[in-house]
């Protein structure tokens, strides 16, 4: 018997090269790429969702996505939005979830997921994109800060103090404007 086998192995060589510029794309983003199982277990994760939360691959593969959650309360919010990407179909876009660092410390990231299916179309697990918003999140907090502490110093002035836009509408006025008007 003999068999011509050319095609099979292009057909392999292909898929690897497919595979190959998958995992290349994949670890050239600045955002962390990750896939749970149906049962919430890390199967891969690349390496810019490790260095986001100071973990190795190694401790990732094979734990549970609530092993690494700041909370009960985190877990279910988890949890839930998972479940209703698994329901529906629907990716899930831009769900802020606070998770512990290795460190210690809390990250503020986005979470992008959508069902992963195996080749028949069932679900097998989900597949995500995670972003690290922690430092916009606290520059924003140091905002609405310095805002509040605006606020206040202007509302205890004895003066009137207002702000009105080029057309004359006023955006701001305290209470000693107010009783002076």
């Amino acid at each position: 018997f003999a068999r011509d086998v050319t095609e099979v192995r292009r057909t392999q060589a292909r898929l690897q090269e497919a595979e190959q510029s998958f995992r290349e794309l994949i670890d050239r983003l600045e955002d962390g790429y990750f896939e749970f199982d149906l049962k919430g277990t890390f199967r891969f994760v690349t390496d810019a969702y490790c260095r986001m939360l100071g973990y190795s691959a190694d401790e990732l593969i094979g734990a549970k996505y609530k092993d690494f959650a700041i909370d009960p309360v985190q877990t279910q919010r988890i949890f839930d939005a998972y479940r209703g990407v698994y329901q529906t179909g629907q990716p899930l876009k831009s769900f802020d979830v606070v998770v512990p660092a290795k460190n210690g410390s809390k990250k503020y990231v986005e979470d992008s997921v959508s069902l992963k299916r195996d080749a028949g179309g069932r679900p097998i697990g989900f597949v995500g994109i995670r972003s690290d918003c922690t430092a916009r999140r606290i520059a924003a907090d140091k905002l609405r800060q310095s805002e509040e502490r605006y606020r206040n110093v202007l509302a205890q002035l004895e003066d009137g103090y207002f702000e009105v836009t080029l057309d004359g509408t006023y955006e701001y006025v305290n209470d000693a404007f107010c009783r002076i008007v």
